[in-house]
C-alpha cells in the first residue's frame, strides 16, 4: 500500500479483538491508513468515529479507531 492511495486496511484479528459478539467495540480497532488523512478522518467523524496516531508510532500510519459511544469503562 502506497501514500498517494487512500485506503483502510484492518486485519480480522484486529476486529475480533475489538468487538464482541454483540458488536459492541470494547477496545479500539487497530487500522492503517494511507492517502488524504485528514479528509477521511472527516468523513470518518461524520459517522461518529474518532482516529488517533497511535503514540508509539511517530510518523506511521497506523491509527486507532473508535465510535464515539466507546469508552473504557464499556470494556
Amino acid at each position: 500500500m502506497t501514500d498517494g492511495i487512500n485506503a483502510i486496511c484492518i486485519s480480522r484479528s484486529s476486529l475480533d479483538a475489538a468487538f464482541d459478539e454483540n458488536g459492541w467495540q470494547t477496545h479500539p480497532l487497530m487500522a492503517k491508513i494511507t492517502g488524504e488523512k485528514n479528509a477521511l478522518n472527516a468523513l470518518l467523524e461524520s459517522c461518529d468515529w474518532k482516529v488517533l496516531s497511535c503514540q508509539d508510532e511517530t510518523g506511521s500510519t497506523l491509527f486507532n479507531l473508535t465510535a464515539r459511544t466507546f469508552s473504557v469503562s464499556n470494556a
